[in-house]
């Protein structure tokens, strides 16, 4: 791990060396139980509570009260993944890290980003797979945002031609519905069979905090109407309400280098300092892959999944940073 180390710090990445440093000689099950080891004792905003419930119900997700509990006790998110049915081996292999650690009686909830085109490099309108992926969607709609889309045609016919172990995990598609509300439960069910796990919960992060927005407005002295007249980049603007509510958020290589600036730009304003932003933990690193970088639709297709929990978390990332992956992203 050292000359990934020092690679890193001589590129800048010192968040995330330092990230890496602190943990590479744990086993990712007791990294995973530490990082969910957090319960904050600012209460959580009802605006907030509310915005969260709101999502629930669009996505007919059960057991809501009991979910909106664990996160206002727990106040965790995972932030990582991009909004899309399928997900990359790198996606899984952190859903698999950040879940591990979390108790039966508690819930993972993955607030998945739907602020991106369709061609971004996730590929969230596509089933992905090794050798293969199928797209869902027109070349027309290549530029529009995964944020708000509907079910096109393509993808209803589509469906009808997949395999059968993976068909039966997607819900019925019906043209004109929503697309983030589909993708977001055939990923739930996926990646709830693969990992075992009942207790993994995956919404639409940029609805939640659009809820969150419209009931805000309603209250013209609160702090985040200050922050929405800032002029800020739309990633600030997601991330700014779950950590005035003091949302510990789990992230990748990047994350955990802009979530501590954007901490830093909120802490220092005047209006913000009684809000204690500045407490919450911002650098908490979830990222890694297998060895064999396995698809999520090729495990539901057939493909051996054996992780280890007791694999020692440096090992995790140096299945991924390898030479040419350090030379594309650092």
């Amino acid at each position: 791990m050292e000359p990934i180390i020092r690679l890193l710090r001589a590129r800048g990445k010192n968040r995330l060396a330092d990230c890496i440093e602190k943990n590479e000689q744990k086993p990712v099950r007791g990294y995973s139980k530490e990082l969910n080891s957090y319960s904050p004792a600012r209460p959580l905003e009802l605006e907030m509570k509310d915005a969260f419930r709101k999502e629930l119900f669009r996505l007919g997700v059960e057991k809501t009260d009991k979910i909106l509990e664990s996160l206002e006790r727990r106040r965790i998110l995972q932030t990582a993944p991009h909004l899309g049915a399928t997900e990359n081996p790198r996606m899984l292999a952190i859903n698999w890290l950040g879940s591990l650690g979390v108790p039966d009686n508690e819930f993972y909830v993955v607030g998945m980003y739907s602020g991106i085109p369709f061609s971004n490099n996730s590929r969230p309108g596509r089933i992905n797979r090794r050798e293969e992926s199928i797209n869902l969607f027109p070349s027309s709609m290549q530029d529009d945002l995964v944020y708000g889309s509907k079910i096109p045609e393509k993808l209803v016919e589509v469906v009808k031609t997949l395999p059968e172990p993976l068909k039966k995990l997607l819900p019925n598609a019906k043209m004109g519905d929503s697309y983030s509300k589909w993708a977001l439960t055939v990923c739930g069910n996926i990646e709830r069979k693969i990992l075992g796990k009942e207790n993994l919960i995956y919404l639409d992060i940029n609805e939640v905090v659009a809820n969150y927005m419209d009931e805000i407005k309603k209250k013209p002295g609160h702090p985040m109407n200050k922050i929405r007249e800032l002029n800020e980049a739309n990633l600030f603007l997601a991330f700014a309400p779950l950590l005035f509510n003091h949302f510990k958020c789990f992230g990748s290589f990047r994350q955990v280098e802009y979530l501590p600036e954007y901490q830093e730009k909120l802490s220092g304003l005047g209006f913000m300092k009684e809000f204690e932003v500045e407490k919450v933990p911002t650098a908490s690193l979830t990222t890694g892959e297998f060895k064999n970088k396995p698809y999520p639709v090729d495990i539901i297709l057939g493909e051996e999944f054996t992780p280890n929990p007791q694999m020692l978390f440096g090992e995790f990332i140096t299945n991924m940073m390898t030479k040419e992956w350090l030379e594309k992203h650092i």
